[in-house]
């Protein structure tokens, strides 16, 4: 998995991302939530990893809920809350979710992902709002990992 800075790339740049076909893994560095709406137009992505998109929220998100082929989600360090765990839950191609140091999220939030038809694995690190009574209720098919980091 190669990731590249995209603080300095322009919007004209990053709206050509839908033009690669072929792209199946984005780890979108410095990516505003402006940004994220080429994101979200990048029909054949598969995987999705936001690192060092501190400052992104659930406007984010919003601009990824049509995503049909996405199958795999990260957040890392976000600013997201649970508002983007429903929005979430409703990309119904998922399979594999993690959340690392979101602090915003809740256990008010974390039963939306249940409600996901393919989703196969989640994991929760270094989230403080979300505890261990808050990440029961998903099918026995369900690997869950938590670690309070």
């Amino acid at each position: 998995m190669d990731s590249v800075s995209c603080k300095f790339v322009d919007d004209a740049a990053l709206a050509s991302l839908p033009d690669f076909p072929v792209l199946r893994e984005l780890v979108p560095m410095d990516v505003n939530d402006d940004g994220f709406r080429h994101v979200g137009r990048c029909e054949q992505l598969e995987s999705l990893i936001l690192m060092y998109c501190r400052d992104t929220t659930d406007v984010a998100t919003s601009h990824l809920v049509g995503m049909p082929n996405l199958k795999k989600y990260h957040a890392g360090y976000t600013m997201i809350t649970d508002m983007s765990l429903q929005m979430l839950s409703r990309i119904t191609s998922l399979e594999k979710i993690s959340f690392e140091g979101c602090k915003l999220i809740t256990d008010a939030g974390i039963p939306f992902l249940a409600t996901l038809p393919r989703l196969r694995e989640l994991s929760i690190g270094g989230c403080p709002k979300v505890t261990h009574s808050g990440i029961t209720g998903f099918a026995s098919n369900v690997r869950v990992n938590f670690d309070t980091l």
